[in-house]
């Protein structure tokens, strides 16, 4: 909690995002850069941070409520500028088979638009093999999304999700060095530069692949009563 946590943190990286270690929905999450005059910044529900003091402000509020993760500021990459201005966050979910290691399914979490307060998010699928984006929830075609003039963009039909075979790659590497772990959920943020590794969870949101997997609950109840006897 201490501010000069904040100030160190910055002289490694010219723009960095803070938020709650766990379970905050973005809540009063915000970044900050540096710039000719000192730093100035935004907070996740849209508003400005213009100087030290607000900064500062805003740090002793996300301390209060717990521990805080800071993390290097990032850009989308600039095919999914068109879904959400804001950073998005793609989950990679991996889990043990019988044959080893396998990524099970992929979700990119997108802002619903306008919303900066509730955080909540539309979802689109990946599709495994060809990285292509599905919108296999019907988020794109909910009323609200009709009213807010929010098409599904097109290019999503023929662009595949960028370095999606990569990610897969690491992913699945990543949960070698944790093989009592049944399923983990990585979150990867996706660059210019390339595919950046937020966190790996060992404790994720069931609920979308219960509405996409059929037998979800069967392979979740044999892996968790595996894991449960050999450890």
């Amino acid at each position: 909690g201490d501010y000069h946590d904040l100030i160190l943190a910055l002289q490694k990286d010219a723009a960095l995002f803070f938020k709650l270690r766990s379970g905050s929905r973005g809540e009063s999450a915000f970044r900050v850069e540096k710039n000719t005059i000192g730093m100035s910044g935004q907070t996740l529900a849209g508003h400005n941070l213009h100087n030290e003091q607000d900064i500062r402000l805003a740090w002793q509020e996300l301390t209060r409520k717990g521990e805080v993760l800071i993390q290097p500021y990032m850009q989308n990459h600039l095919l999914l500028e068109s879904l959400d201005s804001e950073v998005m966050t793609l989950r990679v979910i991996t889990r043990l088979t019988e044959t080893g290691i396998a990524t099970w399914f992929g979700f990119l979490y997108v802002q619903v638009p306008g919303d900066k307060i509730d955080r909540e998010y539309w979802l689109l699928s990946v599709d495994l093999n060809s990285g292509l984006l599905c919108d296999a929830f019907d988020h794109w075609n909910t009323k609200q999304a009709i009213q807010t003039n929010q098409p599904l963009p097109i290019f999503l039909d023929v662009n595949p999700m960028p370095y999606w075979q990569d990610i897969k790659i690491y992913s699945e590497k990543a949960h070698v060095q944790l093989p009592r772990v049944w399923g983990i959920a990585w979150d990867w943020v996706i660059t210019p530069d390339g595919p950046k590794l937020l966190e790996g969870n060992s404790g994720w949101d069931l609920s979308p692949l219960s509405e996409l997997e059929i037998n979800f609950f069967d392979i979740y109840r044999a892996n968790t009563l595996h894991n449960n006897l050999t450890t």
